[in-house]
């Protein structure tokens, strides 16, 4: 399956170069930005698998401050690209805890080369070490929303969302977000009705509509299927 590459790069020119050399090396290019506001409505609206984010870009935020945005949002390797390799941006990048780094002129050779180690290191991670997925009968789960325990109902639940350290619920009229890790979340919910798709998904059973091998269906949303989670998917949805 093709990894999936955001570039933020605001040199429309080197960007398109990037996309060009990325896509011959059997990558999908999700999209390019120039901006890190674009680049964040990409990710709410793309399956991306790791973002390349050159450090000087326009707007409020820079290449470095957008990857400390990224990793607190999504479970996801950032690469910077840049031609600054003084020692406070670099101190500054490390401080994100990328996946890579590559100084601009970039070579082809280096470029894929530090893609590849950073993808194979997140699938490395992110590899479930137990079942990702729940199957109880039970009907509610109280949740710490903004201070107060507030009960959901199971049945109420479409997905949660992992956002670094926190869980969004996306439920039938509105979202909460609660301060929470992946496996918390899974002994929380174990009486639920739960699957992982995706480092970043984790589906209610009941609400799933449809799925391919590559993505997984709650009426029009689509989500992407992460492949470490192929196997347990096919196998709890009893596909043969």
């Amino acid at each position: 399956m093709k990894k999936n590459i955001l570039i933020v790069e605001d040199e429309l020119l080197i960007a398109e170069d990037i996309k060009y050399n990325l896509e011959r090396l059997n990558y999908n290019v999700s999209g390019i930005a120039i901006r890190a506001s674009e680049a964040l409505t990409i990710l709410e609206n793309n399956s991306v698998d790791l973002a390349l984010l050159d450090i000087n870009i326009k707007g409020e935020l820079d290449g470095i401050e957008l990857g400390r945005k990224i990793r607190s949002l999504y479970p996801m390797p950032i690469v910077y690209l840049t031609s600054n390799s003084d020692k406070r941006t670099v101190e500054r990048a490390v401080e994100t805890e990328p996946s890579g780094y590559v100084v601009k002129p970039y070579n082809k050779t280096d470029l894929f080369t530090t893609l590849t180690l950073a993808l194979h290191n997140s699938d490395k991670n992110e590899k479930p070490q137990e079942k990702q997925s729940t199957q109880g009968k039970g009907k509610s789960v109280f949740f710490k929303v903004e201070g107060t325990y507030t009960k959901v109902l199971f049945d109420n639940i479409l997905f949660f969302r992992t956002a670094g350290n926190y869980i969004e619920i996306h439920k039938i009229g509105g979202v909460d977000l609660v301060r929470m890790t992946v496996k918390e979340l899974f002994e929380h919910v174990a009486s639920g009705n739960f699957l992982r798709v995706h480092k970043s998904y984790i589906l209610n059973r009941d609400k799933i509509t449809g799925f391919n091998g590559k993505e997984v269906f709650i009426g029009d949303r689509k989500f992407p299927m992460g492949g470490v989670y192929k196997d347990e998917v096919f196998q709890v949805l009893d596909v043969n």
